[in-house]
């Protein structure tokens, strides 16, 4: 049987033949686009991977960094806070942190350090 018109010659077996042909190439073009279109993103997951391990590891070390003791010291000292025992030079007319309010301070100051020693989580020194 033959098709007449836009098919010329075509048989009907011939015709299917190349319409199930073109399917089947159409479907393995967009089978290798959505594969090579997950490669990429693949390798933009691995490379976002690489840079966010990189982050957490640098994150690691400075929270290791702030829960150390000799942070926690660093931090009292910048807030004014002294050692028990030591002495503080208030000089005149120096408007620093803690300078202005005699030996009053001085204590408070000592029972500030221990207070923040507590909240992260360590034992003051007796």
């Amino acid at each position: 049987m033959r098709l007449a018109g836009i098919w010329g010659n075509l048989s009907v077996g011939r015709g299917l033949a190349l319409l199930l042909g073109s399917l089947i190439l159409i479907s393995l073009g967009r089978s290798i686009w959505r594969d090579l279109e997950g490669a990429r993103r693949v390798g933009e997951l691995e490379e976002i991977t690489s840079q966010l391990a990189e982050e957490n590891e640098a994150l690691a070390g400075e929270l290791q960094r702030r829960q150390s003791l000799k942070f926690v010291e660093e931090e009292a000292r910048r807030l004014g806070m002294v050692r028990e025992g030591e002495k503080v030079l208030i000089l005149p007319g120096g408007g620093g942190v803690g300078e202005s309010g005699g030996e009053d301070s001085v204590a408070e100051s000592v029972v500030h350090w221990r207070e923040w020693l507590r909240v992260f989580g360590f034992r003051p020194p007796r």
